[in-house]
């Protein structure tokens, strides 16, 4: 079931685990276009906001609040999500009835929509170890094959829903044996055959929802028409397709397929994908440069713990702050690019310069000025009344 003529609604839903990427604000920047121009021509139009913190250990408060306050900075203002002040103006709200907008507050939500998928037999508790999926793993690559979890045979329902109810388990999707088509804006057709997609967790065993139920359960109760992401996510979603299809409201209704769009990836000027980890990854490149014993003097110079600073030494996926990343930086004499919102707004950038920026990380007008040259500088208003999805490229843009 596909939305029709339902009002559009677009959102944006970061994961508040580092500061706002130039690629999610880019993300942001195009859905919140789309709504805008929605409402310009008198179809509606609401931009939504949404935190995806379902990753306690690495969500922080900090890292929603700098969301919120790079978003406000840069004018894209949401119509639902977190209340927010930015000078005069507040932002956000739940006029609709469709929050709240934190994903760790809506548990009892997801806890409802998986157990209707158990009690159908689309969905199924299952006890692996890491141990046991290791080996599932080796096994698959001794044959040479691409590893995909299914149900096991011999599968006894009745005996593990009686131990899932004692025992700690993940909840699993079960795929329907079929190819997945999605229909793309960006990129059009997009078919995944059922020997790649696998059943897929989508209950983990803190009882916190996966990132692939939570966002489709979420984007169906916020009525949102128009999913625009990264082309990092497109693997994803033929898997929130088959979910979709399979969810039920209590009532019955279906759950309704909105229109995806998935952007080209941001690269750096040597070809290599933009991360938001960018920045850390050059400090910790010069860190080791440096040795360990210069190291012991500089962290507590820079305002980071000793435990602190040594994970994140040895985690690559762990992020500083932004002042003591900058304070380590000059320590260790090492240059960091600027791969996030706060990055420009520190070195002197308004926000105009910025968004005019995202826009053409990806998108062109196809409109030219009078010289012959492509038009790169222009306001919000203009980009709002030009932005099309069938302008924006394949291809990855720097």
């Amino acid at each position: 079931m596909a939305h029709t003529d339902s009002p559009i609604v677009t959102r944006f839903a970061p994961s508040p685990t580092g500061n706002l990427h130039v690629g999610g604000a880019r993300t942001a920047l195009f859905a919140w276009a789309i709504a805008q121009r929605a409402r310009n021509s008198g179809a509606g139009g609401r931009f939504v906001l949404r935190i995806e913190d379902t990753d306690l250990k690495r969500s922080s408060e900090e890292a929603s609040r700098g969301i919120l306050e790079d978003l406000a900075w840069l004018g894209l203002s949401w119509d639902d999500g977190p209340e927010f002040e930015s000078g005069d103006t507040r932002i956000g709200g739940d006029e609709r009835g469709v929050g709240p907008f934190y994903q760790s507050q809506r548990k009892d939500l997801y806890d409802a929509f998986v157990q209707r998928l158990v009690d159908a037999d689309l969905a199924y508790p299952a006890f692996d170890t890491p141990e046991e999926l290791d080996a599932m793993r080796a096994e698959a690559q001794a044959a040479k094959k691409t590893f995909v979890y299914r149900r096991p045979e011999g599968y006894d329902r009745d005996a593990m829903l009686e131990r899932a109810a004692a025992e700690e388990h993940v909840v699993r999707f079960k795929m329907p044996p079929e190819a997945v088509t999605v229909r793309d804006e960006v990129l059009g057709d997009v078919t995944v055959p059922f020997e790649e997609l696998d059943d897929f967790i989508i209950r983990k065993r803190d009882g916190m929802p996966t990132y692939h139920f939570a966002v489709v359960v979420d984007d169906e109760l916020m009525g949102v028409t128009d999913v625009v992401r990264g082309q990092e996510h497109l693997n994803n979603t033929p898997r929130h397709a088959a979910l979709i299809r399979a969810l039920r409201h209590e009532d019955g209704r279906e759950f309704r397929m909105p229109r995806f769009a998935h952007l080209p990836v941001i690269a750096n000027p040597d070809n290599s994908k933009m991360s938001k980890r960018d920045r850390d990854k050059a400090a910790r490149a010069k860190c080791r440069e440096v040795g360990v014993e210069a190291l012991v003097q500089i962290h507590g110079r820079v305002g980071v713990g000793e435990g602190d600073f040594h994970a994140w030494l040895e985690d690559k996926t762990r992020q500083l702050p932004g002042e003591p990343l900058e304070r380590l930086a000059a320590a260790v004499g090492v240059d960091l690019p600027e791969v996030a919102v706060d990055d420009f707004r520190r070195s002197g950038y308004l926000p105009e310069v910025l968004l005019n920026y995202l826009a053409l990380l990806g998108w062109n007008s196809g409109e030219k000025d009078d010289e012959g040259k492509n038009i790169e500088r222009f306001d919000l208003g203009w980009f709002v009344e030009r932005f099309e999805l069938s302008r924006v490229g394949k291809g990855s843009s720097k």
